[in-house]
């Protein structure tokens, strides 16, 4: 029972043979120190009632932790029928339980494989073996266990049919998942899982963190085995808010109870800060989880930190470094960091006709990749098509973006919110490129409801610029340069737009000095070239902001 009912990592079943008779306890374990916390034994079982007297004792130690009985009594069903009849399989979930809590993937998997060839409709375990997979990126493996659990919801409680629905959801129709994951964390409101889930398709599909917060402050409860990683996702979101002193203390109370990643979430709520120093000590204190395809995603992170410094020679670098390793991983993820490369290449004064070339090549073999893709891999694929359709459209060639739009398919099969907003964006920037910024402009401007994605002010200051609305252009420029959370944390799948975002942050203090020279706002426009140059002191040694310099150079001078 204690097994489905939320704390599964905690409670560990044991039976002892005692003079002939059986001994069934349960304990529940505390994560960080391995100690038990509570234990109910039963003594004197027969062979027979064995798992009738884990029910029973299971049922006292909810009890004693605060669950009322008779709910427990209602809900409950035999540990048999919902888990598994086999006490070996059951030792060996267990023991993969315990394994994962302590980020031990590799043994956890192995006690999974095991608890699943004593017991193969072992239901819980395939949803766990799914996580492990998940974490990994290896989509199709999870989805394989995830059908498999489906096929045996007979062996599931309601509470564990209703995560595995809403986990299938997320590779068929990620967006459409969200409401899965609410109905669960609505009608199983102490479900820990079920609220972690919540928050995060709400900020990975659809970036709505605000939406997000409540889940985790609903999870952050001392009965929940996995409160530091509550605490951790909870970190990103306040510091994608712009709410960094709520983030550091959740990053903080997250690593004192127990929880041990890369770090990149929590070094980029202090690069935010531009508290450089902070976030590269909080790197090297990181720890890679085993899985290459996995723990190259934080891969964006260095790599926006030395753009967010103006040291463009490092970043490129890391990058390099990055894509050689994606080479290996596949098209997919290959294909991610060539789009990042795209990104920075249109930001540092590569010549036009060069982007467009590079561009051609990429969508052409992108789009190959997506006409034969998995369909659980399609969004991802789709958002690096709409993405370089975007960057095509800001080089001046309307004619290619649209081919490369062209390769989606009907519109109505993104099923995912984030991918709508990027698809809008990229329309409006042909758009701009076909001269036509009022229309870019209707676009954009109905997208900005607090969940758009960073590039959309990106989008809407070209097209006020390009329109001739100076303080239009210099609102959105305010608003990139004072939003750096958003373009840090932001969900765009994999952090692919991260080190695009950042950079526009910086380059958006340069875009303010220029829009409040031109507005005749002298003394505003000294200031916030001061404040470009405070935060890329290598900025006068690339030769591609050389000319944008030269123009500001005597307000720096005649201050």
């Amino acid at each position: 029972v204690a097994l489905r009912e939320g704390a599964r990592a905690l409670i560990l079943p044991t039976v002892a043979d005692v003079g002939g008779r059986m001994r069934v306890t349960a304990e529940v374990i505390d994560p960080n120190t391995q100690a038990t916390v509570y234990s109910v034994s039963a003594d004197g079982v027969g062979k027979q009632s064995v798992l009738p007297s884990l029910d029973n004792v299971s049922k006292q130690l909810r009890g004693k932790l605060g669950e009322a009985l008779a709910m427990v009594s209602r809900q409950s069903q035999p540990l048999a029928k919902v888990a598994t009849p086999n006490l070996n399989a059951l030792k060996a979930y267990s023991l993969g339980e315990r394994a994962y809590d302590k980020a031990d993937l590799k043994s956890a998997e192995e006690y999974f494989n095991t608890a699943l060839r004593i017991d193969p409709h072992f239901a819980l375990a395939r949803i766990d073996l799914s996580r492990i997979f998940s974490g990994q990126d290896q989509s199709g493996k999870a989805l394989q266990q995830i059908r498999a659990a489906q096929a045996d919801r007979s062996r599931l409680s309601p509470r564990d049919a209703l995560y595995v629905d809403a986990l299938a959801a997320t590779y068929a129709a990620p967006g459409k998942s969200i409401a899965k994951w609410k109905l669960l964390a609505s009608v199983y409101p102490d479900y820990f899982p079920g609220l972690n889930a919540c928050a995060w398709a709400l900020k990975e599909y659809a970036n709505r963190y605000e939406d997000a917060i409540p889940y985790l402050k609903q999870a952050l409860s001392e009965k929940n085995p996995h409160r530091a990683v509550s605490n951790y996702l909870l970190g990103e979101l306040y510091a994608e808010a712009g709410e960094y002193q709520d983030a550091t203390q959740a990053f903080s109370t997250s690593a004192q109870e127990g929880a041990h990643f890369q770090n990149a979430y929590y070094a980029s709520a202090e690069a935010a800060q531009r508290k450089f120093k902070d976030a590269t000590a909080l790197l090297a204190k990181g720890k890679t989880s085993g899985a290459d395809s996995f723990d190259i995603i934080d891969s964006a992170t260095p790599i926006a930190m030395a753009v967010d410094q103006g040291d463009w020679q490092q970043a490129n670098k890391l990058l390099a470094e990055t894509q050689a390793q994606a080479g290996a991983l596949g098209p997919r993820i290959a294909g991610r960091y060539a789009g990042m490369a795209l990104s920075l290449r249109a930001l540092d004064g590569t010549p036009k006709n060069t982007q467009i070339a590079t561009l051609k090549n990429y969508i052409r073999g992108q789009g190959k990749v997506l006409e034969k893709s998995d369909p659980i891999d399609q969004s991802e694929l789709k958002f690096q098509v709409v993405f370089a359709a975007y960057l095509a459209a800001r080089a001046g060639d309307a004619a290619l973006a649209k081919q490369a739009l062209a390769l989606l398919g009907p519109a109505s099969n993104t099923n995912m919110p984030i991918l709508d907003n990027l698809l809008d964006v990229a329309r409006a920037e042909i758009d701009r490129a076909s001269n036509k910024p009022g229309n870019a402009l209707a676009i954009l401007k109905p997208l900005v409801n607090g969940s758009e994605l960073y590039i959309t002010h990106v989008a809407l200051m070209d097209a006020y610029d390009e329109a001739h609305d100076q303080a239009a252009a210099l609102t959105e420029a305010h608003w990139l340069s004072s939003h750096r959370g958003r373009a840090y944390f932001e969900s765009n799948l994999q952090l692919m737009l991260e080190p695009f975002n950042v950079a526009e942050s910086d380059l958006a203090l340069l875009r303010t000095a220029e829009l409040s020279h031109a507005m005749g706002n002298k003394t505003d426009a000294r200031n916030a070239l001061a404040a470009f140059l405070d935060a890329w002191p290598q900025a006068t040694e690339l030769t591609w902001l050389s000319p944008r310099l030269r123009l500001l150079k005597a307000l720096k001078e005649s201050h």
